[in-house]
């Protein structure tokens, strides 16, 4: 899967010299926490709203006056459109960062990813599944969902991907050192978590192979 395929396309920007009221309003208007920043055209950082509560208004500046410039991350961490969603993860992880900014090929911003990657965890199966327009996801794909969005940060950066019956007979997730983390039926998933971080946390320096949460 590739970055074009969960983008939007409908990036926002604001300019360096705009104030941070005005960049505060778009955000609100939007409904996003952070902007591109342009200067001159040119893409120069990312404000975030914590960016102007902490380096700004915090520090006694008047957000009717202080401009983005003042309160703007100048590091601006990337991908482009037809980056592996994986990698671009990977990116995200790596770098510690909560945004990913989407460039097309000339460095032109096309969407921000705000949080996307700590929600996303690649889930597959061996049924093939075809679901017309209404339809609901079979039980096993929405537990594996389900169990992707409560994975903690000390577990997610080792998943793989999870693999799961449609009918939810059986999950696997699998993690990046090719271990296969065996949960049984996609039922009790909650629980089963909390035994592989225990295992994970107890089991520091043990060598890739099956882990099984799927009882005591």
């Amino acid at each position: 899967m590739f970055v074009r395929e969960v983008m939007t396309r409908h990036a926002a920007t604001v300019g360096a010299d705009e104030t941070l009221e005005a960049a505060a309003r778009k955000m609100k208007e939007l409904g996003v926490g952070a902007l591109p920043v342009l200067d001159r055209g040119q893409l120069a950082g990312i404000v975030t709203d914590r960016d102007m509560a902490v380096r700004s208004v915090a520090a006694g500046a008047d957000p009717r006056r202080a401009q983005v410039r003042e309160a703007m991350t100048s590091q601006i961490v990337s991908c482009r459109e037809d980056d592996e969603v994986e990698e671009a993860a990977r990116r995200m992880e790596e770098r510690a960062v909560r945004r990913l900014m989407v460039l097309d090929r000339e460095g032109r911003v096309l969407d921000v990813l705000d949080k996307w990657p700590i929600a996303y965890v690649l889930i597959t199966g061996p049924d093939a599944v075809d679901l017309e327009e209404g339809q609901f996801a079979p039980k096993g794909y929405v537990a594996a969902a389900e169990l992707a969005k409560n994975l903690t940060g000390s577990v997610r950066g080792q998943v793989d991907r999870i693999e799961v019956t449609a009918n939810g007979s059986s999950l696997t997730m699998w993690l990046r050192d090719g271990s296969d983390v065996r949960f049984g039926e996609a039922r009790d998933l909650f629980t089963k978590l909390v035994r592989l971080e225990t295992r994970l946390a107890l089991e520091v320096d043990r060598e890739p192979g099956p882990i099984d949460v799927s009882t005591n």
